[in-house]
């Protein structure tokens, strides 16, 4: 299978050395999207788009912006798999550079971008513009049905959005009513008994010099699931010794969501806007989850508002304000037996656990047009995050452990953009103050019950120049800092259970990263070929690692602690292309060639950081006739990777490289003037390849499902 994936691709970069470049007519490059199935039936006539809202925080035109950027608009959205979009991670997975994983189906999904791994650590995550800090779980609360867009903007971008920015930042755009939209019906089934009603309904209205817009929505997404962890692989680990099994599963998953959405909208005449949004989502697992969890629930939602007001010509005042929450209950049974050779739960380690996060960030942002050639930036941010988790004994319902904990963060910024030769060269460069700290700490397991309040602060900083050589080409470049805090509990969490001393560190300094890229992009509409090549190069300094060191004067004992004891090395290069063919094929793949090896740390020198594999891609066709049908085959290839720093070659810490192929046809058929019926059919994992994408999680093989919709278009 992986010839096949190099035969794809040489045969997809002949195809570009044939048909372009050539001189071209329309406005210089813009911000890149994903060249995917999503990709215009025109081959990639709009693969570049002016949105970049995301890299810059102002309305400025993609032609000017140095930074790479990649977006998965709804056309997109609507033209993949639908199987397994099940979340946004699945939207973003062809986009070079980026890796999703997941651990089962219904969880979260971990993004890291340029190699930067470990989870989402060292991925900033957005909704509608707004952080959902430390509890990236609430991104679960999003029906892809009511995404409008994804951005992700490479490299990092703490100097515009705090902490955990180091590879850089995904921003979850959900859908606004706009005139015309109407009201969708549809319904999906497939392998695995799955399935998924959905509704909608949405337009935008005019009334003088005022505009009002409305969308709402409900999805459903229920099926009997699949295994996840075969037995043979569980006893291979269990072989290894029991604390090796505690994230694996016997049982099979079933589950069920219910999501709702709605977002309202007004724009006056002046140029004001307010914007209301509401994403709403009731989330149950039975079996087969991590650790052994029977049962997995839990409410999530994501609120916000934004306004927007021109005062004068010169300032525009943007406020923006959140709530976000996570209640989470769940029952586990965190340990098991081998009875006769089979693997049975140790009904004597059963626990329930509730978890709940609730945050509200605000932010104050100021835009000053100095003129045609100027856009200043300034903005403050503060946020309060409240984390609660209440463990008891699940048979007899006795208290085991109970943390509570309070993080504020507060951060300024300002950034400066400046256009030169009639803006063919753009200039920008900011600087963000963050501060954060850590108090109202109570653990109920801990030693030290009520630890210390403690904070810290840093600086973080970002530029980058664009130059646009003619109305086809354009080269940037771009450098950056950011920084990872870690979590709360690493600084204060002093917990003595057996043999394991788990020690605080209040020393704990925060994780750096710093990255710099050169980049160069092109779109050539006479022939319908767009391109983008991003080689980049960074390091992580003062890399958080969990150290386990033996006890100096207790023999068995392990001590727990997190320190600043690494260093890694990140380079690669990041390409994409679309071309195309003739008037209804187009090709595209998307490319990522990528380095991420820890250079310093006493145990770990030489491993591969965790979910950095060293290659990953897509690669595929469309096909797009309104009259006929429209389809597309894609071939999906990753190189092997590991769960832990430790490089452990263990089933599902180890995962080995896989290739995977799918497909869709969908189809359009106009009843009416205004009602239009809908078909689609999808296979993901057309060959039923046997392969561990991620930890725990088994790819379920083939999977099929068909989905029907009528739209009504007002």
């Amino acid at each position: 299978m992986l010839r096949v994936f190099h035969l794809f691709l040489v045969i997809l970069m002949s195809l570009v050395l044939f048909h372009g470049p050539a001189s071209g007519e329309n406005a210089g490059p813009g911000t890149q999207t994903a060249a995917s199935p999503g990709d215009a039936a025109q081959g990639g006539s709009h693969a570049l788009t002016e949105i970049v809202v995301t890299a810059t925080k102002t309305a400025t035109p993609g032609k000017y912006s140095p930074f790479a950027t990649y977006t998965v608009d709804r056309e997109s959205i609507e033209s993949q798999p639908d199987y397994f979009r099940e979340n946004f991670g699945q939207l973003i997975q062809n986009l070079p550079g980026v890796y999703v994983g997941q651990a089962t189906y219904k969880t979260a999904p971990w993004v890291n971008l340029r190699g930067t791994g470990d989870f989402n650590a060292r991925t900033c995550l957005l909704v509608d513009g707004v952080p959902v800090g430390s509890s990236q779980m609430l991104t679960n609360a999003i029906s892809n049905n009511d995404i409008e867009r994804v951005d992700v903007v490479m490299g990092p971008s703490s100097a515009l959005y705090g902490a955990n920015a180091s590879g850089g930042v995904v921003n979850i755009v959900t859908r606004q009513g706009v005139k015309g939209m109407g009201a969708t019906v549809s319904y999906g089934y497939g392998s695995n008994n799955t399935n998924r009603p959905h509704a909608s309904i949405g337009s935008a209205v005019t009334k003088g010099d005022n505009q009002f817009n409305y969308y709402f929505s409900y999805s459903g997404d229920y099926s009997d699931g699949f295994k996840n962890v075969p037995i043979k692989s569980a006893l291979e680990i269990y072989s290894k010794g029991p604390g090796f099994l505690t994230t694996s599963t016997v049982d099979d998953a079933d589950y069920s969501s219910t999501y709702f959405a709605g977002k309202v909208g007004w724009v006056g005449g002046n140029g004001a806007n307010l914007t209301v949004a509401y994403n709403y989502a009731s989330l149950n697992v039975n079996g087969g989850q991590p650790n052994l969890v029977p049962v997995d629930s839990g409410n999530q939602g994501i609120g916000s508002l934004r306004l927007q007001v021109p005062l004068n010509d010169i300032v525009k005042l943007t406020f923006t304000a959140g709530h976000q929450y996570w209640d989470r209950p769940a029952k586990s049974n965190y340990g098991i037996s081998l009875v006769n050779s089979k693997l049975v739960y140790d009904y004597r380690k059963r626990y329930s656990q509730e978890s709940k996060v609730t945050r509200v960030p605000v932010e104050l942002q100021s835009d000053f047009n100095l003129g045609r050639n100027n856009i200043l930036t300034a903005g403050a941010f503060y946020s309060r995050e409240k984390i609660s988790s209440d463990r008891n004994n699940w048979v007899t319902g006795a208290g085991i452990s109970e943390s509570d904990y309070k993080t504020d963060q507060t951060a300024f910024y300002v950034q400066d953009q400046a256009f030169f030769f009639d803006k063919r060269l753009s200039i920008i460069a900011g600087i963000r103050y963050d501060r954060w700290k850590y108090y109202d700490i109570y653990d109920s397991a801990s030693t030290q019950k009520y630890p210390e309040d403690f904070s810290d602060d840093t600086f973080t900083y970002r530029g980058g120049v664009k130059y646009q050589l003619n109305n086809e080409l354009a080269i940037r470049s771009s450098a950056g800092t950011a920084f990872y805090p870690g979590l709360a509990t690493w600084y204060f969490q002093n917990i003595s259970t057996g043999a394991t001393r788990r020690e605080p560190n209040p020393n704990l300094k925060p994780e750096k990263t710093w990255m710099v890229d050169l980049g160069l992009e092109g779109k050539y509409d006479s022939t319908g070929t767009s391109f983008s090549v991003t080689p980049y190069y960074g390091r992580i300094t003062d890399m958080v690692s969990g150290r386990y060191d033996p006890h100096p004067t207790l023999p068995g004992v392990q001590i727990i602690r997190y320190s600043n004891v690494g260093e890694a090395e990140i380079y690669g290069v990041e390409t994409q292309v679309s071309q195309r063919i003739t008037d209804h094929f187009s090709a595209f793949a998307n490319i990522t060639l990528n380095h991420s090896y820890i250079t310093e740390d006493p145990s770990n020198k030489g491993n591969q950081v965790t979910h950095a594999p060293n290659y990953m891609g897509s690669v595929g066709i469309k096909y797009a006739d309104p009259k006929l049908f429209s389809g597309t085959l894609t071939l999906r290839a990753s190189d092997s990777m590991f769960y832990d720093s430790e490089n452990t070659r263990l089933p599902y810490y180890h995962m080995d490289p896989y290739q995977t192929v799918d497909g869709k046809v969908w189809r359009d058929w106009r009843l009416t003037d205004r009602f239009t019926l809908r078909t689609a059919l999808t296979v993901e994992n057309i060959f039923d390849r046997d392969f561990s994408p991620e930890f725990i999680y088994v790819n379920p093989g083939r999977t099929i499902q068909g989905v029907v919709g009528l739209n009504y278009s007002f």
